[in-house]
């Protein structure tokens, strides 16, 4: 792969997104990447970037970005959660947004998560078509048992 291209966009109810894009004309498969409880930290973009570097369209939708403490949030300060009807709501917001990118292919689209967070990948994929749901790590919730 060449270079790739990166950027922070807004999507629907204001929720922004780290994207990265790989740098060609083709269209590629995508992966939403969803964070881990400290919401869209560096290490979040980072691996954004390195699925663009392997061919994919990668979106990191901040679902705490509401949160009204990020510095604390991002350090592991505070803790923050969403319910699995509204993070459907965002992750369908993040999903929606890339159709507005030409390389991004949702036919073949992947979610990956990590830690707390991770669950919603499998919320996700049993109400949306998704072609891979990957769980990096995860803790359950009393309501998962």
């Amino acid at each position: 792969m060449t270079g790739i291209v990166t950027r922070t966009i807004a999507c629907a109810g204001g929720m922004p997104a780290f994207v990265a894009v790989p740098d060609v004309a083709a269209r590629t498969p995508t992966v939403i990447v969803v964070h881990e409880r400290y919401g869209l930290v560096r290490h979040i973009c980072d691996l954004a970037e390195r699925f663009a570097r392997d061919g994919f369209v990668a979106i990191a939708p901040d679902l705490y970005f509401q949160h009204p403490d990020q510095a604390a949030l991002h350090r592991g300060d505070a803790g923050c959660d969403v319910a699995d009807p509204d993070a459907l709501v965002a992750l369908g917001a993040a999903i929606d947004a890339l159709h507005a990118i030409p390389q991004a292919d949702t036919t073949r689209l992947a979610i990956m998560g990590i830690c707390q967070a991770a669950r919603l990948t499998l919320v996700v994929a049993a109400a949306r078509p998704i072609a891979v749901a990957r769980v990096w790590y995860c803790a359950g919730t009393p309501a998962d048992l």
